[in-house]
């Protein structure tokens, strides 16, 4: 600690932040604790002097009140009672105007509303999201006009951002809030916005910098398609709008997306450009120098000054900074300086993704890579390839903590493509596709050589990560990690760096020894060397690799499947808005999907209102929850029926985790949902059957599966049925002793038959018959026409779930449902009022839990 103080002054600091920002008081007072113990044994080690330890505790607190004071005036300055009012505003544009289908996007900033009349003058500008509804195509050109700084008179509604409603799911408010944005604004029509002015502010300045990265950009869209025009503005320019989604997630899946956002590799591109073509002009070493720290800032600019340009930009200034002085050489000083200016600039930049992987994939690189390559001989002809592969699995071991945990997917591919793909495209395409954009602005006719080579280069490497990412198998999903598990991790990878680094030193001295028998060995380094003339010889150098081997292996296994010796039964009754979908995972690890909600659509919709990623239940909000509970592949997939928001989500979920088998109810329906989800189960191959009454499956030795409708005996054909309510697939759930019953969207007509065969059965002694029924889910989303007294009379169930949206167009649930629900003193849990609905089953209790 004493030969690097800055680094842990800020550490001490950005920990102290990191520690307020959970805004719990326990935990605040557990890493302090945790804290006071580490500068205790840094102490008693003779680590740090008392000083040192001092500062760093100072700074920690300094960081925490600093925390404190940052949220404490992160507050909304409206009332709450705004929410769904009609409001108008006097405000500012400050953002990027995003126009994506009919929908147009910005931030406003405004002191001036004016609602129901009140006029509200505010102490300090509130910031909203505004969405604008185009309510016909004309209305584009309208809105192509609007940009940062102008001044506008806006009307329309304002909302509340949703918070999370599924457990680990995306909290939207959260991300807001992070922003410094408390509120929505929903406006229909650009009629609702009136330009007053171009307001001379810093708006306008950025303005500028919008529409010199927009014609800076423009000659790649008259040399490439859309998709690789967009692709090469991501790379070159750092300009995310026009990139084609799925284009994004396929560099997702094998871990390239850094690729497709400026970062030091970029920063690095560009500063060898420019070194290079100073020097063809023969400048001095001076000169070069102070041409970077001049050309850096507007590169930065120009690429949008994301988080990680940021920090790739400032590390360069810093560093040619202290090259010119001939000072601070330590790369882990300038980075913790940068850090800690970042924070102190925007506090809430230690919440950003690209800031985290930025600053831990670079602090990993200058401590790892070194340690790895001593592992290398220096002599060879092939160090260049070395050193890179040196870069490359530094690169993966620290970035896979962050990555698993807000992506919950590694590729084993991933290694290979970042090792052939990165080089290529930043020392290839990303040099030429620059020559080629900067000639463009010349002549498009001396630019199309350039663009060929370049059109070449990237259907390479689209190719190659098709191929790779087609690799379905080494695709991997992994659950959401503890923090402790992230901190054994570094923790453990900083200690096998260490340890690499040391025995590299002793093999050096060792080395020496050898040469010269009479020069005395004099081993100084930060890393305390390892002993091996000691009788601890052998251990140090046999069983020591071989504990850290173990103790990664075990860390990834774990990582893998966390929950493999956890015998609870869970049942979640998810968040999908207006449609149903239902998680379960038995005593024994296995997973069944009930449903997978979706949206219903309601007639064709044109093509100028065709949104680039349109919301897709399955895309947006299953599957990532799926992924980030450590689903790897579903053992059984009920489809109750298949109405679209019953359906309407499982076609991604199908597409990206392996499914072993498919129950459904025997039907079909020529709708583009069914016919779409079909046609991958079939080029799938996945088992389908339908189960009949009175079938009686057992999952695992803690869970079965009693099947009570629809149909008594296999069907000779698939019958084609437009109206799938009443044949949906009903079926009791049975964990432990405790039953959960499955109704899909049975109406009063089918409830009653049901009731009367299984009773008759019952008589017959063909069926056992109905347990109490702790959970019912009420069919069909809690419709008037469903859970009627003759259901609820023969159910007799303890808690019933009602999976509705929020402020659905069809009332659901109907009062008369609750109504009924009350009489037979059913507990109701509303899913649209709740959120996500969890039960927690063990052999003698069952555990209710909710999200909201």
């Amino acid at each position: 600690m004493n030969k690097r103080p800055v680094v842990y002054i800020v550490i001490s600091f950005l920990l102290g932040h990191v520690a307020a920002s959970n805004q719990q008081l326990n935990l605040w007072i557990y890493l302090l604790m945790a804290f006071i113990l580490c500068i205790s044994i840094a102490l008693l080690f003779k680590r740090c002097t008392i000083k040192l330890a001092v500062l760093c505790l100072l700074l920690f607190l300094g960081g925490s009140a600093e925390r404190y004071m940052v949220d404490a005036r992160n507050v909304t300055a409206l009332p709450e009672q705004l929410q769904e009012a009609n409001v108008q505003a006097t405000g500012m544009i400050v953002s990027e105007v995003e126009l994506d289908g009919d929908r147009a996007k910005f931030v406003l900033q405004s002191a001036q509303l004016i609602v129901n009349g009140e006029e509200y003058v505010l102490d300090r500008a509130e910031k909203f999201i505004v969405h604008v509804t185009l309510a016909a195509e004309e209305e584009l050109f309208e809105a192509k006009q609007w940009h940062r700084g102008l001044e506008i008179k806006l009307a329309g509604e304002l909302s509340v951002p949703e918070e999370a409603s599924n457990a680990g799911a995306f909290n939207y408010r959260m991300y807001l809030k992070q922003q410094g944005i408390h509120w929505l604004w929903k406006s229909k029509g650009s009629s609702n916005v009136k330009i007053i002015k171009q307001a001379r502010h810093i708006s306008y300045m950025y303005h500028g910098v919008d529409e010199i990265r927009k014609k800076l950009a423009a000659p790649l869209d008259d040399l490439f398609s859309s998709e690789e025009s967009g692709y090469l503005k991501g790379l070159i320019l750092g300009i995310r709008a026009d990139l084609d989604p799925e284009q994004f997630r396929s560099f997702s899946t094998l871990g390239l997306t850094h690729i497709l956002a400026i970062s030091g590799l970029h920063v690095a591109v560009f500063m060898y450009m420019v070194t290079a073509l100073l020097k063809l002009l023969r400048r001095s070493k001076e000169q070069i120098i102070y041409s970077l720290l001049i050309a850096i800032p507007f590169y930065v600019a120009l690429t949008g000054a994301s988080p990680s340009v940021l920090r790739a930009g400032m590390m360069a200034m810093i560093g040619l900074i202290a090259a010119r002085a001939g000072k601070l050489k330590d790369g882990l000083h300038i980075i913790a300086i940068v850090a800690a200016l970042l924070v102190l600039w925007d506090p809430y930049m230690l919440h950003d993704v690209s800031f985290q992987l930025s600053f831990i994939v670079t602090l990993g690189l200058i401590i790892g890579v070194p340690a790895i390559q001593s592992l290398f001989s220096t002599s060879t002809r092939w160090k260049w390839a070395l050193d890179l592969l040196s870069i490359t699995i530094v690169a993966q071991i620290i970035s896979f903590p962050v990555t698993i945990y807000y992506f919950n997917q590694f590729h084993i591919l991933s290694l290979l493509a970042n090792f052939f793909l990165v080089p290529f495209i930043s020392t290839v395409v990303m040099p030429i596709a620059s020559i080629g954009l900067l000639l463009g602005h010349l002549s498009l006719t001396l630019a199309k050589p350039i663009s060929s080579i370049v059109h070449w280069c990237n259907e390479l490497s689209f190719d190659i990560v098709a191929l790779l990412g087609n690799v379905h198998q080494l695709h991997t999903i992994w659950a959401t990690p503890s923090l402790i598990w992230i901190i054994l991790w570094y923790s453990l990878w900083l200690a096998i760096f260490r340890y690499w680094k040391a025995k590299h030193v002793v093999a050096q001295a060792e080395d020496r020894k050898k040469a010269d028998d009479t020069e005395p060995i004099n081993v100084i380094d930060e890393y305390k060397p390892i002993d091996y003339n000691q009788s601890d010889h052998w251990i140090k150098r046999n069983v020591q690799p071989l504990v850290y081997t173990l103790a990664v292996v075990l860390l990834v296994v774990y990582a893998y499947i966390p929950q493999s010796f956890n015998r609870t039964g869970i049942i979640s009754f998810l968040d999908v808005g207006q449609g149903d979908a239902s998680l379960i995972r038995t005593p024994t690890g296995k997973i069944i999907l009930v449903d997978g909600g979706g949206t219903l659509k309601f007639g064709e919709q044109e093509d100028w209102k065709q949104r680039r990623d349109p919301f897709e239940v399955g895309k947006k909000v299953l599957l990532p929850l799926l992924m980030k509970r450590g689903v790897h592949h579903i053992d059984l997939l009920i489809i109750s029926h298949l109405d679209s928001d019953h359906i309407g989500g499982l076609y991604e979920v199908v597409k990206q985790i392996p499914v072993k088998e498919i129950w459904w109810n025997g039907s079909f329906d020529t709708t583009e949902d069914a016919e779409k989800l079909f046609s991958l189960i079939m080029e799938k191959r996945i088992p389908l059957r339908t189960p009949l009454i009175g079938e009686s499956i057992a999952v695992d030795s803690y869970t079965q599966i009693d099947v009570l409708w629809p149909l008594l005996e296999t069907p000779s054909h698939i019958e084609e049925l437009k109206r799938q309510n009443d044949q949906s697939l009903v079926f009791l759930l049975t964990v432990y002793n405790s039953t959960f019953l499955y109704t899909g969207d049975i109406g009063k007509e089918a409830e009653e038959r049901l009731v009367n065969m299984h009773a008759a059965k019952v008589k017959e002694g063909q069926l056992e018959p109905l347990p109490t029924i702790s959970v019912l889910k009420a069919a069909h989303h809690g419709s008037r026409y469903s859970t009627d007294y003759s259901w609820l009379s023969y159910t007799q169930p303890s808690n019933t779930v009602i999976s509705a949206g929020r402020n659905n167009r069809y009332g659901h649930p109907h009062p008369d449902v609750l109504e009924r629900l009350s009489l037979y003193s059913s507990l109701v849990w509303r899913i649209d009022q709740q959120g996500e609905v969890m039960f927690k089953v063990k052999k003698d209790q069952l555990y209710y839990w909710k999200w909201k």
